[in-house]
């Protein structure tokens, strides 16, 4: 029997998609994402479209993760590395957990 992870609002190849067109549309992303598998896809995700894109200023494009007050410091290290900034909200923690 599989676990409880995470329900998905978008599929991975959908999220990839919207990823790739806010890059070359030299757009900053606000994605909410709640929970450290929900984490790991948005991460991984990003992490792929940097990699399919060839524009110059996708380094700078400074995407923040909203609500990932429940991320482990491993994906705060890969959310450095792709310069995406954490916005942690402790409250969210304390009403819903």
């Amino acid at each position: 029997m599989e676990t409880y992870r995470d329900y998905a609002w978008y599929k991975d190849e959908k999220v990839k998609e919207y990823i790739v067109r806010a890059i070359k549309d030299d757009v900053q992303l606000l994605i909410h994402s709640n929970g450290d598998a929900s984490s790991d896809k948005l991460l991984q995700n990003y992490e792929a479209a940097l990699e399919e894109s060839d524009i110059p200023n996708k380094a700078n494009l400074r995407p923040v993760m909203i609500h990932c007050q429940t991320v482990r410091n491993n994906q705060l290290d890969k959310m450095e590395e792709l310069a995406m900034i954490p916005s942690i909200f402790i409250p969210h923690t304390n009403y819903w957990g």
